[in-house]
Order: structure tokens, then sequence, then C-alpha cells
């Protein structure tokens, strides 16, 4: 497993001081047990890759901001805590690509508040 970095014990993430990823890949926070993702002021961000945060038992708040314009398939599968997604500003698109995420293993239906971060 040589390069490959697996992040299993984190609680929050929020990448605040680091504009210059503009993509998470895919797999990146699977399987883990943050309960936060506050990506809200990570303004160079633009995707999120399939299962990102998927399998993820904690996670009840994430927020992103307005210039997602690519959302992986099963982003928030098996996330059964996930009660709240706040997009800096929200349009058709992204709307339905949350959505469509939210339909795997999902017991709540996660508020989506735009503008909110």
């Amino acid at each position: 497993m040589t390069g490959l970095l697996k992040i299993r014990i984190l609680d929050s993430l929020g990448l605040t001081e680091i504009n210059k990823i503009a993509v998470i890949g895919k797999n990146a926070f699977n399987n883990t047990r943050i309960r936060t993702i506050d990506l809200s002021q990570h303004f160079g961000l633009t995707s999120i890759g399939d299962n990102c945060f998927a399998n993820n038992p904690e996670l009840s708040t994430v927020l992103l901001p307005g210039t997602i314009i690519g959302l992986g398939a099963r982003v928030f599968a098996n996330t059964p805590k996930l009660k709240t997604i706040g997009i800096g500003w929200i349009d058709q698109s992204q709307l339905e690509a949350i959505e469509q995420n939210l339909q795997d293993g999902n017991k709540y239906h996660p508020i989506l508040r735009a503008g909110s971060c």
C-alpha cells in the first residue's frame, strides 16, 4: 500500500486554510467516523468523487461551498445520521445530484440549506 493514506480516526474535517484542492477523490473518507465536515470556505473545491463520505455511521453535518459542480455516485450512501447538508448556493443540478446521492441507505432525509455556509 505504498503512497496510500486511509484516514479512519478523525471526527471532524475542515479545509479552511488550503484552497488549492479542486477535487476530493473517490473513497477518500469512505468508512470513517467523521461527525462534521466543514468545507464551506474551501472555494477551490469543485468536485467530490464516488463514495467519498459513504459508509460513515457518525456523519451528521456536511457544509459545502457553492463552487461544487461535480458530485460522484453514492457520495453520502449509508450515512444514517446525516441530517444537514449546507451549500453556499444551490442550483437545480446541484440539488438533483445531492438528492440522488441521499437515496442509498440513509434513514433520514437531510435538510438542504442553500446559502447557509
